[in-house]
């Protein structure tokens, strides 16, 4: 079987658990090292962002090898060793010049964000305006309206919103099947 002409990239994908991102370090050099010992892989590199996305390229110097790789038993049982502190999804492609949409936060679909700053609004409009109630005073609704958005915004901004995300990052970026989102539907 001829070579192809043109090198390869197996591009992963990984949404690690939260608190297992040491496991994931570990289990990831790993993954490389018998890429490197078993694949003859030409080069990685690995993306990582802080909500827990972590993108890992391997290049490949043709289909084939890239193709072996993938399908490469050793590779396998990494694989099933990973989706106990994270999930994932793989893409093959080809050519001297790749392109590829990986999964991200902004394929979250806009009603689950809606659910998400919901949850973390409700009950912080019921403790504001509780304590507004306590108030010996009253202020006009007006001021009391933007003393309480300016509050709120600020908690949600700062405090609220980032931890939601972070405990709803699985459910926020897996689509229906368990996979990970790359468009928003």
């Amino acid at each position: 079987m001829p070579t192809s002409p043109h090198p390869a990239a197996l591009i992963t994908t990984r949404l690690v658990k939260q608190g297992r991102e040491d496991e994931f370090a570990r289990w990831a050099d790993r993954l490389d090292d018998v890429a490197e010992r078993e694949a003859d892989v030409a080069g990685v590199v690995r993306l990582e962002q802080p909500s827990g996305l972590v993108y890992a390229v391997h290049r490949f110097r043709s289909v084939e090898d890239a193709r072996r790789w993938r399908d490469a038993p050793a590779r396998h049982a990494l694989d099933a060793e990973a989706k106990a502190f994270s999930s994932g999804c793989s893409q093959l492609e080809d050519g001297r010049r790749i392109r590829v949409r990986v999964a991200s936060e902004t394929a979250v679909p806009k009603w689950k964000n809606w659910v998400a700053t919901w949850v973390a609004v409700f009950p912080l409009l019921l403790i504001m305006n509780g304590l507004f109630a306590l108030l010996p005073f009253k202020l006009p609704r007006i001021l009391e309206l933007a003393v309480i958005s300016l509050i709120l915004t600020a908690t949600l901004t700062w405090l609220v919103l980032p931890r939601i995300r972070k405990l709803f990052r699985s459910w926020l970026l897996t689509d229906e099947h368990g996979g990970l989102r790359k468009d928003p539907s």
